[in-house]
């Protein structure tokens, strides 16, 4: 079935408002109020919505029902017939309230002219008005059909979200409980960072996740991956959240505390080129890490992780800054 469309009936109610002075036809004018111009759409309307139900009529059909008798079928049609002339006027009063609501109805006209268009829109608007209105009814319901839909959609969601979150909290827990546990085996530690390495790659700027991945990965003494892995966490939560300076700072701090296995095996090889490049990184990143999140100075000068710095003169200046 095509689709409706109001542009035809939109398009009467231009020809409606057009000035009869520009008109070449004889008019006879006489004067309009709203009861003619109720009367000249609802009325008509009805008879367009008779002739509307009287084509949908299947009288054939509807005289081979084993269940006919001369009662039921006058009943049955008087029926439809009450049906077209409420869907007519229906279908015209809709369009009446859409003329005056976008200013196209002028019942300022007074002439015959203006009563044969106004009857006029009256019996096609309500011929239309059954197909629109069952039209808008059915989209009516497919729309709440659609939202349901969506409804349990965003439920189902929820729901895995949630069961998503609870798994994930847990194996963080166990993550945590392992690398604090100075006796569990590396291959135990090496399997909870491949089941981690997923659920950062969909929290990819997360700060607890990316700690706690670095954490595993250095207590592998896979220094380089940490420092990577954090450095590309710092960079997407710095970029996501600009202004969470506390989370920030502190995976800078924790960067800093990465670096220094490599940095004390720099110092015991006597590598002074990469000690001064280290220390330099080092330093900045606990800089950096202060100054977003005072609270890291403190946590600084204690951290067992940074004991081989504290005899630096530029450790300890951070110190007492």
């Amino acid at each position: 079935m095509r689709p409706l469309s109001l542009s035809p009936l939109l398009g009467v109610l231009e020809f409606y408002k057009m000035d009869p002075a520009t008109s070449t036809a004889s008019v006879t004018t006489c004067p309009m109020g709203w009861v003619a111009v109720l009367g000249l759409m609802l009325i008509p309307g009805a008879i367009g919505g008779v002739i509307d139900v009287l084509q949908l009529i299947n009288l054939k059909k509807l005289l081979s029902d084993p269940d006919y008798t001369p009662f039921g079928l006058w009943r049955r049609f008087w029926g439809a017939i009450t049906v077209g002339m409420l869907s007519g006027a229906g279908g015209a009063a809709a369009v009446l309230f859409l003329g005056v609501w976008t200013n196209q109805l002028d019942t300022s006209k007074s002439d015959t002219r203006a009563y044969v268009l106004l009857a006029t829109l009256g019996v096609v608007s309500g011929f239309l008005g059954y197909k629109a209105l069952k039209r808008v009814a059915d989209n009516i319901d497919k729309r709440f059909e659609d939202v349901h839909a969506e409804l349990e959609n965003a439920k189902k969601e929820i729901k895995e979200a949630e069961a998503r979150a609870i798994e994930e909290s847990a194996l963080i827990d166990k993550c945590i409980s392992a690398w604090r546990n100075e006796d569990t085996p590396s291959s135990e530690i090496e399997s909870l960072a491949k089941r981690l390495e997923v659920v950062q790659a969909r929290r990819r700027s997360d700060r607890t996740v990316g700690i706690v991945l670095c954490n595993l990965y250095d207590r592998l003494k896979n220094h380089e991956k940490a420092i990577s892995m954090i450095t590309t966490v710092i960079a997407l939560k710095t970029k996501e959240a600009p202004n969470n300076n506390a989370d920030i700072g502190d995976l800078f701090f924790n960067r800093a505390c990465y670096r220094m296995p490599l940095f004390v095996a720099a110092t015991a090889a006597d590598k002074a080129d990469i000690v001064d490049r280290l220390k330099g990184f080092i330093i900045s990143d606990l800089k950096r890490s202060i100054e977003l999140n005072p609270a890291n100075r403190d946590i600084a000068s204690g951290d067992d992780d940074l004991a081989p710095l504290r005899t630096l003169p530029e450790f300890n200046a951070l110190l007492r800054a």
